[in-house]
C-alpha cells in the first residue's frame, strides 16, 4: 500500500502580509524570479527573514535615545492617545445619559481607571493637553456623582 509522497515538514503555518503598492513591480519580479528559479516563493521568504534574523539577531542592545533625551517614546504616546479617544467616548456616554444605570456605573469606572492611567502617563509627557482632558473628566465625573445621589 502506498502512503503518498513523504512529508517535507511536520506542519505548516499560514500567514498574510500586506505589500504596498509602490512596493507591487519588486513583488511581480520577485515571483518570476522564483518562477524561473523553479523555487517556492515561501521557501525564499523563509530563507530572506532566516538571514536577517541570523545578522540581527538579538536586536540592537543599546537603550534608546528618548530615554536619556526625556521624550516618551511612541509606545507610550499611542497609548495616551487611545486613552484619550476611549475616555472621550465614555465623556460621551455620562453626560448624555445614555444607557441604563447598569451602563452607566461601567462607564463611570472605566472613566475612573481612565483617568488614573492618564494622570500617571502625564507626568512622563508632561502635555497640557492631557490635564485638560484629566480636568474634563473630573468635572464629568462630580456631575454624575451628585445627580447619582
Amino acid at each position: 500500500m502506498s502512503r503518498g509522497r513523504p512529508r517535507r515538514y511536520k506542519g505548516i503555518r499560514g500567514t498574510s502580509f500586506y505589500i504596498p503598492l509602490e512596493y507591487e513591480k519588486l513583488w511581480d519580479d520577485f515571483i518570476q524570479l522564483s518562477k524561473i528559479d523553479n523555487t517556492s516563493v515561501s521557501l525564499e521568504i523563509l530563507k530572506a527573514v532566516q538571514e536577517y534574523v541570523s545578522n540581527h539577531h538579538p536586536g540592537n542592545p543599546q537603550t534608546i535615545l528618548p530615554s536619556h533625551t526625556g521624550e516618551a517614546p511612541l509606545p507610550v504616546r499611542l497609548k495616551v492617545k487611545w486613552s484619550i479617544r476611549d475616555l472621550e467616548s465614555d465623556l460621551k456616554i455620562l453626560e448624555q445619559k445614555r444607557g441604563s444605570g447598569p451602563y452607566q456605573t461601567e462607564a463611570r469606572k472605566r472613566v475612573e481607571k481612565a483617568v488614573l492611567e492618564l494622570s500617571s502617563l502625564s507626568q512622563r509627557l508632561n502635555d497640557s493637553a492631557i490635564q485638560a482632558t484629566i480636568e474634563k473628566a473630573l468635572k464629568v465625573l462630580e456631575a454624575s456623582n451628585s445627580k447619582e445621589k
